[in-house]
């Protein structure tokens, strides 16, 4: 039950994602694939793909924050 739950919190951050390299980014990651990995995959750089999980990091903190306000 708890797995479920996590993979569908997961799918959940996934769709608060409106760029599809970022999803894709995402998918990989909790695949436990290495970020030059995806890098390779997704055919950027690892700079760019270290910038993509912080701007998806900020979306998700944000995210986060509202859905738990009052």
């Amino acid at each position: 039950r708890n797995i479920e739950d996590l993979s569908s919190y997961h799918n959940e951050l996934i769709e608060t994602l409106e760029d599809p390299l970022e999803r894709e980014l995402v998918s990989h990651l909790l695949e436990g694939k290495e970020i030059a990995e995806i890098a390779y995959i997704l055919g950027k750089s690892p700079a760019t793909v270290y910038r993509k999980l912080k701007c998806i990091k900020e979306s998700w903190d944000k995210a986060t924050h509202l859905a738990i306000s009052p």
